[in-house]
């Protein structure tokens, strides 16, 4: 079981959803909808990526893959987890409310595409 915590602790009814990830122009839409989705869940819920897969028409090895990219943008951080002996018994995925800052793998800033557009309300 794959445990998505909120990085931002307050009480889901008063923190409003973020809708920025929808304009990043680096992220697939795939990416987008399964973050909208963690978006929406409250502050320790447990589901795996099969269970997002029954919400959705992709399959696990998709969802799996939307979160490596979510976490490779800076949106989901992962967390190993380990017993008092050291071995591993999986892996805890926290949904950031903002993306962490970007680095290109020589180890540089990565720029981003400026956001066009913004949604009124």
């Amino acid at each position: 079981m794959i445990n998505f915590k909120m990085a931002d602790k307050n009480n889901i009814s008063k923190r409003p959803i973020p809708y920025d990830h929808l304009f990043d122009n680096y992220m697939s839409f795939r990416a987008k909808g399964i973050l909208s989705i963690l978006y929406m869940l409250n502050n320790e819920s447990e589901i795996s990526p099969k269970d997002l897969a029954t919400i959705t028409s992709d399959s696990s090895g998709m969802i799996y893959s939307a979160l490596k990219e979510l976490q490779h943008l800076g949106y989901i951080k992962r967390k190993m987890t380990r017993d008092e002996c050291g071995r591993f018994t999986g892996a805890e995925y926290f949904v950031l409310p903002h993306p962490a800052p970007r680095t290109v793998e020589c180890g540089g800033p990565a720029k981003r595409k400026e956001k066009h557009g913004s949604i009124q309300g």
